[in-house]
Formats: structure tokens, sequence, C-alpha cells
């Protein structure tokens, strides 16, 4: 029983050291998610500003025809909306399209072609918006459940980063049901007043599907 005591002192002041360890990491993940989502609206807007609109089906015709470049077909997902974006000349950049979440990679500089391969891309995106709407709709959004309306409260310790039109990037608590609340609603239900009744167009990373 003497033997225990030594190992049970250690991990008594080895456990809170972790925890400490943890949090810090949690937060500096956070911050780097928010630091990628701010460059994610400068790379939006600069778009809008060109097409009038953020990148949707609408926007990649012309897209494709003043790059000269045809983009692979639109799988649904976040990461085929922001292709157009490397199209567009406006980055080449998959780095700012990072996140530490579960099953995502960071990238590196890539053509509009080979931009955004599977996991390249972490954040959720709400498609068919321009600048000329509610400045307090987000249109960037993590860490999204794939397939929900559901935040992971994992990656960032219980927290959620949104991108608003107005290019601010506000920071919520993860509700235990995983939604978000904002003036006591869920912010991705139709029935939060910022979508005047409709549902937003919610588009979700490519993320592999075994992701831990």
């Amino acid at each position: 029983m003497k033997k225990l005591i030594p190992l049970i002192f250690t991990l008594a002041l080895i456990s809170p050291l972790n925890a400490q360890f943890f949090g810090q990491k949690k937060k500096a993940d956070l911050m780097e998610a928010i630091n990628n989502a701010k460059q994610i609206g400068i790379a939006l807007f600069e778009f809008d500003t060109d097409y009038g609109a953020f990148p949707s089906e609408q926007t990649k015709a012309t897209v494709e025809e003043n790059a000269g470049v045809t983009l692979p077909e639109d799988d649904k997902s976040s990461d085929s909306l922001f292709r157009q974006i490397f199209a567009a000349g406006i980055t080449e950049s998959e780095r700012i399209f990072y996140a530490n979440i579960p099953g995502a990679k960071r990238g590196d500089q890539a053509e509009a072609l080979k931009a955004l391969g599977k996991g390249k891309n972490a954040f959720t995106y709400i498609a068919g918006l321009n600048s000329a709407g509610n400045i307090a709709r987000p249109i960037v959004l993590c860490p999204v459940i794939p397939g929900t309306t559901k935040f992971d409260p994992k990656p960032f310790g219980g927290k959620a980063l949104l991108l608003r039109i107005d290019q601010s990037v506000e920071v919520y608590e993860i509700e235990d049901d995983g939604t978000v609340l904002i003036a006591g609603k869920d912010i991705l239900s139709k029935e939060h007043p910022l979508w005047d009744g409709k549902q937003p167009d919610i588009r979700y990373p490519d993320i592999p599907k075994d992701a831990k």
C-alpha cells in the first residue's frame, strides 16, 4: 500500500497541470480558428465586391468564365463554394480554412481545381447571402456537426464562433443540446428573426466520416 502513495501523489500533481494545459490548448485552437475566420471574411468580401454576392451556385458560371477554368461539380459542401474564391484569384492559401476540429488537416498553397481536398476546410458556410443583407447574419461558423444544426462542444471547450456579414467574429457558449442561442433562439433555426422565416442554406465542410 505504501508503494502506491508516491504514485497517487504524483498523479494528484500532474492532473491539474494536464487540465490547465488542455484548457490553454483549446483557447489557442479557438484563437487560431477566429483569426482564420477573419481571413475568410476578407476574402468573401473581396469576392462580393467583384461578383455582387458571396460564392454560390449562381456565381459559379461567371467565376469560371472569368478565370477560364471549369470547377468540379458542386457537391453541396462549403468546400465547393469556397473553391470559387481560389478560382477568382483572391487567395491561394488553404491554411485560412483550417481549424482544429476532428478530421481537419492543414492545407498549403493550392490552385482552384485542387483546392480544399477532403478535410482541408473546417468551416460551415451559409450560402445565398451577400454584403447587402442583414449585417448580423452569420456566414461562416465553426464547429458545426455536419448534417445537423448542432455545434460540437469538444474542439473549443464548449465555444462556437460565428463570422457575421459585418465581418465581426463573435464567440458563443454552446448549450447542452448543441445549439447556439442568440436573443434566446437557435441561430440555425428558421424561427430565428435573422432568417425572416426561411431555413438558412447550411453547407458543411467535407470532413472524413470516420473522424473522431
